[in-house]
């Protein structure tokens, strides 16, 4: 029983720094980090299960997926003109 013990112990210590505490000075990392890495409905339930606040864990699983829609739509929306940039470039030098 003390390994399980211990084992939690860890577990809560490395979720306090770098999850989501229930003191809101620290930095939610998972909730800004899961939909590139398990998902956030994965990522939501391992935040409930470590006990953090159901409104904490809304508040910035919103936030986040906030934050990754406009990252790649922005993206998106630069790459594509990016690529077609240089697709008229290209174009332009064949009918030359």
């Amino acid at each position: 029983m003390q390994v399980n013990s211990r084992k939690r112990s860890r577990g809560n210590k490395v979720w306090d720094r770098y999850g989501m505490p229930s003191n809101r000075s620290f930095w939610p990392g998972l909730a800004l980090l899961a939909p590139a890495i398990v998902g956030t409905d994965i990522a939501a339930i391992l935040a409930l299960s470590f006990g953090s606040p159901r409104k904490s864990v809304l508040i910035w699983m919103t936030a986040s997926l906030a934050i990754w829609t406009m990252l790649l739509a922005y993206g998106t929306v630069y790459g594509l003109s990016f690529v077609e940039y240089f697709r008229r470039e290209e174009n332009e030098s064949l009918r030359n």
